[in-house]
């Protein structure tokens, strides 16, 4: 049988305590992630891999203008997933609308074992 093979993980969020929190999660998978703190090294490290990526997104995090750039990400064939307050449905139906699955910040914690397994 083999093994499935994983889209590379990109996590953008710049908040030290929950990527360590995310960091914990993913050795504890086995599934191996990137952490970016901007679009920019983001961009920078999807230029080297070829393969449409799986692409994580703290969309609470104005610093990091992540609206603006979903709806390129999206039709460069990412998979797009966001995290967000459950009071902003602001920023959560602006991702929808560019692209982007979105979680509250609470269901994308529930569920992170098996988002980074690429199962969710």
């Amino acid at each position: 049988m083999s093994a499935k093979i994983h889209p590379p993980t990109y996590i953008v969020v710049a908040e030290l305590f929950f990527r360590s929190k995310i960091r914990a999660v993913a050795e504890a998978a086995g599934v191996t992630v990137q952490f970016v703190r901007s679009f920019d090294d983001l961009r920078a490290a999807l230029s080297l891999n070829s393969v449409p990526a799986q692409i994580i997104v703290d969309l609470n995090d104005r610093s990091l203008g992540a609206l603006e750039l979903l709806p390129g990400l999206a039709q460069a064939g990412h998979r797009l997933l966001g995290f967000v307050s459950h009071v902003d449905l602001t920023t959560a139906n602006a991702a929808r609308e560019a692209g982007c699955t979105v979680l509250p910040r609470s269901k994308f914690v529930e569920n992170l074992p098996a988002i980074l397994a690429g199962e969710f």
